[in-house]
């Protein structure tokens, strides 16, 4: 049985995400007739890249690997044209579509995006650090189908799903992964017989546009709140550079942490003061509102000790949001 109806099916994609969902519709049997991947020289421009050469070779795809990666050279257009796709799934894929290649698709081009409220709310930039920072316990992921605007396609279908406190950005992407797949395997028979429904975006709703996080982003203000500095860590955890601070230029990275409830105030304190280091290597820091308590850390010829004061830096995540028109903390 021809899963693929006939039609030729590509895959964009630079993440380990894009070999999950490829093996998961392989499984299924489908047949990916390409996938497009970055060559390593390219791979400063993507974050947690991962080269899927010796995938493809395992699972005989045909790969292309274009000049450039918004797909504008001469080199990538012949290459990709020649291929005669019908389906592009874009995955792991952090550019937009050029039109150039939307317009050889026959179906189109299809990827998710999501956030914590339905679309247009929240097009563009690390919907699911963004979701975690803010401490939201919902995640609305979308199928949709290409256009040349920035998510902002019409929408195939979509799945709702449950954030915790217990998640970080890596549990986020891993239930990400699984409703994407479902969203898919559900929706590509319809997709390749080209019977599937849509529906359009709001037009009449204000398309908020979640900006752009970078490393910086993921400083430690000590003045915060403990809720706010837990969120942040687990926002930008591994895969990600991480949450950091400082004790004169000393950089420590915390990786993971948790708010630190006891029967005493620790008002005596200062702010980013190391109220009590464990031999275990853990170690409580004083907050705004109460304490934190970093389970796991990493620095250079450092361990903590009791009374040493980290240094507290302001952190531009909020205002980042205000000035994109989102005011929510």
């Amino acid at each position: 049985m021809d899963k693929n109806k006939g039609k030729k099916i590509g895959v964009a994609g630079n993440h380990t995400t894009t070999i999950d969902l490829i093996s998961n519709l392989l499984h299924h049997g489908y047949k990916i007739d390409c996938i497009i991947n970055i060559a390593s020289s390219l791979d400063g421009k993507v974050a947690g890249y991962t080269d899927l050469g010796s995938f493809a070779k395992k699972n005989r795809i045909k790969i292309i690997r274009p000049k450039t990666y918004g797909l504008k050279s001469e080199y990538d257009k012949k290459a990709i044209g020649d291929l005669k796709l019908d389906v592009l799934l874009v995955c792991g894929w952090q550019r937009l579509v050029p039109e150039w290649l939307l317009s050889t698709l026959t179906i189109g081009a299809f990827g998710t995006h999501g956030s914590w409220k339905p679309l247009p709310y929240g097009r563009e930039r690390s919907p699911g650090n963004w979701s975690l920072l803010l401490g939201k316990d919902t995640f609305i992921d979308n199928l949709f189908k290409y256009d040349s605007g920035i998510d902002s396609g019409a929408i195939v279908g979509s799945i709702q799903f449950k954030l915790s406190p217990f998640d970080t950005i890596a549990t986020y992407y891993h239930k990400d992964q699984l409703v994407q797949q479902t969203l898919l395997l559900k929706h590509l028979p319809a997709l390749l017989s080209g019977t599937f429904n849509y529906r359009m975006q709001p037009t009449a709703k204000k398309a908020f546009l979640l900006p752009k996080r970078t490393e910086e982003d993921g400083v430690i203000d000590w003045n915060w709140k403990t809720e706010y500095i837990f969120n942040l860590v687990r926002a930008v955890t591994r895969p990600y550079p991480g949450a950091y601070t400082f004790l004169k230029s000393k950089k420590i990275t915390i990786w993971n942490a948790i708010p630190f409830h006891l029967f005493r105030s620790f008002k005596t304190k200062r702010v980013g003061e190391i109220i009590a280091a464990f031999d275990d290597s853990t170690f409580v820091v004083r907050t705004n509102d109460g304490a934190l308590q970093v389970l796991e850390y990493e620095a250079t010829n450092w361990r903590p000790k009791a009374q040493q004061v980290l240094h507290s830096t302001k952190n531009k995540s909020f205002v980042k949001l205000r000035l994109a028109g989102i005011y929510e903390r």
